[in-house]
């Protein structure tokens, strides 16, 4: 097995969604929590999550 390391773009999306698996990594986190005010990660979900951290790339 072989790691490869590479530049996040729109056409690697489907590499990050492997890497995160269906559940974005931790709980849904889909790595905004850093991104996110408080308040804003508690009203938010996996999904919109997901949808945050793809329009940023």
């Amino acid at each position: 097995m072989s790691t490869t390391i590479a530049p996040l773009t729109p056409e690697r999306w489907a590499d990050f969604e492997d890497l995160f698996g269906k559940q974005g990594a931790c709980y849904g986190c889909w790595c905004t929590h850093f991104r996110l005010a408080p308040a804003e990660r508690r009203a938010s979900d996996k999904e919109r999550n997901k949808d945050l951290i793809k329009a940023r790339i």
